[in-house]
């Protein structure tokens, strides 16, 4: 009873913060390009937000192992909020460009907190069993989330509300979901500091003095472990070469749907689209356990036969001319990735060690990021020279 409660609190944390990010996701192109920025300036505002990503990735790990997971997500959680903020408020490149960059600071220092915080916790109470079935019912809850905020995201635009509030001289028609991610930040901030206990976290100023001397070392030896390791290694590359690849994706959907739908176009089409995407992803986390199953729970086989039917996937949704061929295809690629989620968050968190876990999931999403990072760069490249 207590593990289930404690994966409860696992699941709740987890799906309420990605409801919030939903809000974003269907409009966060259109956001950008309202207040007069290009598609290239887009890319290089994503480009800004991996980089400061990057930046932060590591030592914010590090720094969650020494002095405690929940204190640095409560630091996220309040990035966040300010970096909706200063979107909230930009009206030019470089106010965009900034509040990227905090954006992409919240998402480190998110990294590798409360999944870790779990993990450990989870393994004290249970540690011979798989935790790949709790991956799943998560990655179930979080892209469900995520597919409810994102049809609510693409639908708060056209709502009297965002209309009367886009009438202000500060706001324009997407400012609702800014000041809705706003509000959802300060619920999380109570209900962290209420549902997540963290026995080991260092309190008082002493502590984090000692955390901040300690963390260096940290992030050096989990560095070191990862690139030693060939099945962390191997696991950190084939992520970020994922995230190379759905870069475009993430750029340049939401512009190729208004193109191809041209007269009939409306923002809660790309609602529908991304809770789509997301359903099929739920779908996807669902049927990861019965594929488990079916490879014997061989991790790696099933890991290697999604990503070669997701590059398939990623290569028809280029070519696709029509708005139901690019949904199915879109919607086909992630329910593959949602497959393929759990079994490999299983096989990276038993090859880690306990005390270097924060910052090795942190040095995961560093790889991830850098893919990200280079596929934003070297696909935005032909949009800013035919500009």
């Amino acid at each position: 009873m207590k593990n289930r409660n404690l994966a409860r609190i696992y699941w709740f944390n987890q799906s309420f913060q990605w409801f919030a990010t939903g809000l974003l996701l269907p409009v966060m192109t259109l956001v950008q390009l309202d207040k007069g920025l290009s598609l290239a300036d887009v890319g290089l505002s994503l480009a800004i937000y991996s980089a400061m990503t990057i930046l932060f990735e590591l030592p914010t790990g590090g720094l969650a192992d020494a002095i405690g997971r929940r204190r640095v997500f409560l630091t996220s959680v309040t990035v966040t909020f300010f970096a909706a903020l200063a979107l909230l408020l930009a009206n030019s490149l470089i106010g965009v460009m900034f509040s990227f960059a905090l954006l992409g600071a919240a998402r480190a220092l998110m990294s590798g907190t409360i999944d870790a915080w779990f993990v450990d916790t989870y393994q004290k109470q249970a540690p011979e069993e798989d935790l790949q079935p709790i991956f799943a019912k998560l990655g179930i809850f979080v892209t469900l989330a995520l597919g409810v905020s994102s049809l609510l995201g693409g639908y708060l635009p056209q709502t009297e509300l965002a209309l009367y509030i886009a009438e202000k001289t500060w706001a324009d028609q997407y400012s609702l979901n800014l000041l809705s991610i706003m509000f959802l930040m300060i619920c999380q901030m109570g209900l962290t500091l209420w549902l997540v206990k963290e026995p080991k976290e260092n309190h008082g100023e002493q502590g984090i003095l000692n955390g901040l001397k300690a963390f260096p070392s940290i992030i050096s030896d989990a560095a070191t472990f990862g690139v030693k390791n060939k099945h962390v290694l191997a696991l950190v590359i084939s992520s970020s070469m994922w995230c190379f690849a759905i870069a475009g994706v993430e750029m340049l959907w939401q512009p190729q749907v208004r193109d191809i739908a041209a007269e009939e176009y409306s923002t809660v089409m790309l609602g529908y689209l991304g809770a789509g995407y997301f359903l099929f992803a739920a779908v996807g986390n669902a049927l990861a356990t019965p594929f488990s199953r079916l490879f014997r729970f061989n991790h790696a086989k099933l890991l290697t036969v999604m990503r070669l039917f997701m590059g398939g996937a990623l290569i028809a949704l280029a070519v696709s001319n029509t708005l139901y061929l690019f949904a199915l295809c879109y919607w086909l690629l992630f329910l593959i990735n949602g497959v393929k989620e759990s079994p490999h968050t299983a096989m990276f968190n038993k090859a880690i060690p306990s005390d270097k876990r924060s910052t090795l999931l942190s040095f995961e999403s560093f790889a991830m990021q850098i893919g990200g990072l280079l596929g934003s760069l070297i696909l935005a490249l032909p949009l800013s020279i035919n500009r």
